[in-house]
């Protein structure tokens, strides 16, 4: 009897928790949502490129929930102002905000905007940012925050996904991978002058890939590589600095930093120990 008893008053405790419980709200198509694969800040620059490129065209992937159609759907995105801020949300000193028409084709325009859809039968697509060299660029980095814009077809998704962030230059950055071993190998301490210097006599862009390349965590590095990199760079530094010499011209050197009057030496290493410049 005991059982029974409990068993009912279980049946009865069940009942009441879901006549509590909220009903679950009905999908509605009207409430298919996008957003961005990638929330993050990507960095770009025109350095690697030759001075003849005066325009670039990055993809961003944008990402639906909802349903799938069997037509195709426009999308809208739109520039909305970017406020760095620290790790626990506090803002930051502000930057420059990049300007329509100078530092991009406006999204409005309307052999792009033809572009932002996604296609039927799909809930994704890939759309084109085209960005443009100003000079401007050279000097500063502009930043250009895209948020989804809402439309009849589409409602923004989740907070964290609903814009993503360029950081636009014309500068050279060092990569985050010149920190790693390439630093104690044949990189050395970093600076423009030395990062656009190897560029010029590689051939190579020299950026994040590069680097990437020649060592990353969980690979085992060449140091025949390394130790031939270090060899090839010393070289060709010290004809440089050779060739310079005969005009008149002091060893190459990275650009002062206030208020001192005279850079830092472009210098590479081998295993660690600096190598001689002339």
């Amino acid at each position: 009897m005991k059982i029974i008893n409990k068993i009912i008053l279980l049946i009865i405790v069940s009942f009441s928790t879901f006549s509590c419980t909220k009903d679950l709200e009905v999908y509605d198509l009207k409430n298919n949502r996008l957003g961005f694969s990638n929330s993050s800040i990507t960095s770009f620059t025109f350095a690697y490129d030759s001075k003849k490129v005066t325009m670039d065209t990055v993809s961003i992937s944008v990402v639906t929930s909802g349903f799938i159609t069997d037509y195709d759907r426009p999308l809208e995105i739109e520039q909305v102002y970017y406020q760095p801020t620290d790790q626990n949300g506090e803002k930051l000193d502000s930057v420059l905000q990049a300007i329509p028409g100078i530092h991009y084709i406006p999204f409005d325009d309307s052999e792009l905007k033809d572009k932002y859809y996604i296609p039927a039968g799909r809930n994704s697509a890939s759309i084109p940012i085209i960005l443009k060299r100003d000079p401007s660029l050279q000097n500063d980095r502009y930043y250009l925050k895209i948020a989804i814009k809402e439309n009849e077809y589409f409602k923004q998704s989740f907070k964290d996904k609903i814009t993503t962030t360029f950081e636009l230059s014309d500068m050279l950055s060092q990569p985050s991978s010149w920190e790693r071993i390439n630093n104690w190998c044949f990189a050395g301490e970093y600076g423009p002058v030395k990062h656009q210097f190897m560029i010029e006599v590689s051939g190579k862009k020299c950026d994040e890939d590069y680097f990437f390349n020649i060592y990353h965590p969980g690979l085992t590095v060449d140091y025949g590589v390394v130790d031939y990199l270090s060899s090839f760079y010393s070289n060709k530094l010290i004809e440089l600095n050779k060739k310079r010499k005969s005009e008149g011209l002091g060893l190459l050197r990275e650009a002062p930093a206030a208020p001192g009057t005279e850079g830092i030496l472009v210098q590479f290493k081998f295993r660690g120990n600096l190598l001689p410049v002339e």
